[in-house]
């Protein structure tokens, strides 16, 4: 069986005999542009073959385009989840910054709450005492 590039080689080589035939035959200018073509095409399709180092570039091509591709999609991934994730971090340092903002006002109210208990603390020692 013919693989894909094959089957497209000996189509490209049927092409360029049947055009090189039908305007060779006509005498004109267009006929030989085409005819030398048709030539051209015919030595590349055989070279194409031939040639293992023309298949290894194609395919290195192709796997380059397939690798430039899949990198271009990974990155637009990549970015969109670590803009969504820089936002929700944001927001969390957001309600950290709040508490941190709000610690003075705990702070002071421990404070008080410590000064009240030394002093009913004094307070019951004096009765104790006395």
């Amino acid at each position: 069986m013919l693989s894909t590039g094959t089957g497209s080689l000996v189509l490209g080589l049927v092409v360029c005999l049947l055009l090189s035939y039908l305007f060779f035959s006509a005498w004109n200018p267009l006929g030989w542009a085409i005819l030398i073509a048709s030539i051209i095409g015919i030595v590349k399709s055989v070279i194409q073959f031939f040639d293992k180092d023309y298949k290894k570039t194609q395919q290195r091509q192709a796997i380059d385009d397939f690798n430039n591709q899949a990198y271009k999609h990974i990155k637009e991934d990549f970015m969109n989840k670590l803009k969504d994730n820089f936002k929700k971090i944001r927001e969390k340092f957001k309600l950290e910054i709040q508490k941190i903002d709000e610690l003075p006002e705990t702070i002071d109210t421990i404070y008080n709450i410590s000064d009240k208990i030394e002093a009913k603390s004094k307070e019951m020692q004096k009765r104790i005492h006395l």
